[in-house]
């Protein structure tokens, strides 16, 4: 998060979801309807929503809308894959110095 900072209620959305995944056990993806989504940071489902959209354009998140009346599913993107820098391999790797 050092490199795209967030809003509070996006950082604590980021946490609250994390503690969902981990209640499931880290499912690659998993479902939260927009109620639960707003109860997780205790705010109202607008504040909820925009927090959601701040996670997914820094990258932190990915989401599938939710279609006739089922929850939204979510995946939490690695940020130790986003903190750190790109590494190519070298084009040498076994040759000599």
């Amino acid at each position: 998060m050092r490199r795209h900072p967030l809003p509070t209620a996006a950082q604590l959305l980021w946490y609250k979801l994390m503690t969902v995944a981990n209640g499931l056990f880290w499912p690659e993806w998993f479902t939260v309807d927009n109620d639960r989504l707003a109860e997780l940071i205790n705010g109202s489902k607008k504040t909820a929503i925009a927090a959601r959209s701040e996670l997914i354009d820094g990258g932190f998140l990915l989401f599938e809308r939710g279609v006739k009346r089922q929850p939204s599913r979510y995946k939490l993107l690695s940020i130790a894959e986003m903190e750190q820098p790109h590494q190519e391999a070298p084009e040498d790797a076994g040759a000599p110095p």
